[in-house]
């Protein structure tokens, strides 16, 4: 099964055997199109770039799973953190925090 798709650099052919780096060039020509921030453009663009491609990337689209996924995001939440400016900019990803709340252990 394939979906063939017109982008700004022409026709694309996506299926199981694209890899996410195409994909992702698709997704993201398509939330330029939407009616976002810049700000919220650049931070998809760069956490594209910084982290979901250079581990992924090459990745065929039939290759990925949820396995593959959650080993990545634990990857990510493993390295140290960023400074509070970087942070901030993906604060709304982050989970709610509330006044006396205690994580659990």
């Amino acid at each position: 099964m394939s979906l063939t798709i017109a982008i700004s650099g022409g026709i694309r052919e996506i299926n199981e055997d694209t890899k996410l780096v195409v994909l992702s060039e698709v997704w993201f020509e398509e939330i330029q199109g939407r009616d976002l921030s810049p700000s919220t453009v650049q931070a998809s663009r760069d956490r594209l770039d910084k982290q979901i491609l250079p581990a992924l990337g090459e990745l065929k689209i039939r290759g990925l799973s949820v396995g593959v996924v959650v080993r990545h995001i634990n990857a990510v939440k493993a390295r140290p953190r960023p400074p509070a400016a970087f942070s901030r900019a993906y604060a709304p990803c982050l989970p709610v925090r509330r006044p006396g709340h205690q994580p659990v252990p």
